[in-house]
């Protein structure tokens, strides 16, 4: 009986705070939803290949969409708003990627998120896990073997928001780094590829630490036309 009318409570206490802050949808801003049908849409997207368009060459990128309007809206939300439980959207966005046909026969996969900034680290919401969360529960579930192996960082120095992309990759030469052994085949997993820096700078650290990184997949992708600067492989 207790507990009933302790979730009475809090269901009462919620419609209040409705009233008070109103939801809105996190990717459109209609009312009265955390994340509306159409811009739920996302989650039956299909990744598509991305590899061509980064400044800087990296093979296999793949995401959901480009990087703009309510998808880009989403992201910022999930990664920003601390009014919002990211868990369960990035779980189902992870189950999305998943569908990459180049994962579709992969097995014995370390799943490796890119590293979050020390800012995010410590105040923002959790994006990589979760993300890769999905993709792990979505593979295994095809009978897959895969693992999560959250082995990268960032140095407090290598803070990228705010640079250009050359600056970026400079920055990042020197920045990710890796601790600990990583699975012989890795999937990176990020939020965003603007340039492809981060995650070059990831397939880097995993490569010095015996690791082959098969390709990567994120959320969304910066929108071409996107000139190529660097057209050595590294993954």
């Amino acid at each position: 009986m207790i507990r009933f009318q302790i979730l009475e409570t809090i269901t009462a206490m919620g419609a209040l705070l409705d009233l008070v802050v109103p939801v809105q949808c996190m990717g459109c801003g209609a009312w009265d939803t955390p994340l509306c049908q159409e811009c739920s849409g996302i989650f039956d997207e299909s990744p598509f290949d991305v590899s061509a368009y980064l400044r800087v060459y990296l093979s296999n990128v793949w995401c959901l969409d480009w990087y703009e309007g309510a998808l880009r809206n989403l992201v910022l939300a999930l990664k920003h708003d601390q009014r919002v439980d990211p868990y369960p959207y990035l779980l189902r966005l992870g189950h999305a990627l998943a569908k990459a046909p180049f994962l579709s026969k992969a097995d014995d996969l370390a799943i490796v998120p890119a590293p979050p900034s020390w800012k995010r680290r410590l105040f923002g919401n959790k994006i990589g896990r979760p993300l890769a969360l999905g993709i792990a529960a979505y593979l295994a579930k095809q009978g897959q073997q895969v693992k999560i192996q959250d082995v990268l960082y960032l140095p407090l120095r290598a803070h990228q928001a705010g640079r250009s992309g050359k600056g970026r990759t400079e920055r990042l030469k020197e920045g990710v780094k890796c601790v600990g052994k990583v699975g012989s085949k890795v999937l990176l997993v990020d939020d965003v590829a603007t340039t492809g820096a981060t995650l070059k700078a990831c397939a880097r650290a995993v490569e010095e630490h015996g690791g082959q990184v098969v390709g990567a997949v994120v959320i969304a992708a910066a929108k071409p036309p996107v000139q190529i600067e660097d057209t050595s492989p590294h993954m």
